[in-house]
């Protein structure tokens, strides 16, 4: 009987040790967060802002990069690659550690759609790379870097730019 008491606490405790996981399944409410099809057609050529259209270029190409990595990461969370778990707050997260960086995935609720979603460089204090916003129907509502950022309407479609 002393046995089965000591092997049940050790387990509850193990147990404890791990984080909730969250049931592996679609993440993203929608395949296509951005209309990039608005963005290269109708928001490149039409823009007249204070910077030039080539910056604005080398923005829309990184921002294509930095999209790209994050369809792979929710892909990743969708097959189960990359848990789901419940942060100390009560938060839904994922989380990937690489060697120089680090990407982390927010959650509205459990079983809930991906709506915050930023890549850090892996060293103290952690300065952003880039990050995304998502509304919960799925679209990016603006999405950031060091430098510049976009803003983006209900429909995926980008509205504005900036610069530093």
């Amino acid at each position: 009987m002393k046995t089965f008491l000591l092997l049940a606490t050790v387990i509850e405790l193990a147990v404890g040790c791990f984080p909730p996981k969250a049931p592996v399944m679609k993440r993203l409410s929608k395949d296509d967060p951005i209309d990039e099809r608005y963005l290269r057609e109708v928001f490149v050529p039409s823009y007249t802002g204070p910077r030039s259209k080539s910056e604005l270029s080398n923005s829309v190409s990184q921002l294509e990069e930095h999209l790209a990595e994050f369809r792979g990461f929710m892909h990743d969370v969708e097959v189960g690659k990359i848990p789901v778990t419940q942060g100390m707050k009560g938060d839904w997260q994922s989380f990937l550690r690489k060697d120089d960086a680090w990407i982390a995935a927010g959650y509205s609720d459990r079983l809930g759609p991906v709506v915050d979603f930023q890549k850090h460089k892996n060293q103290d204090p952690f300065p952003l790379i880039y990050s995304f916003r998502l509304s919960n129907d799925g679209y990016v509502k603006w999405t950031t870097t060091i430098h510049e950022g976009f803003g983006f309407d209900k429909h995926g479609r980008v509205q504005k730019y900036w610069h530093d």
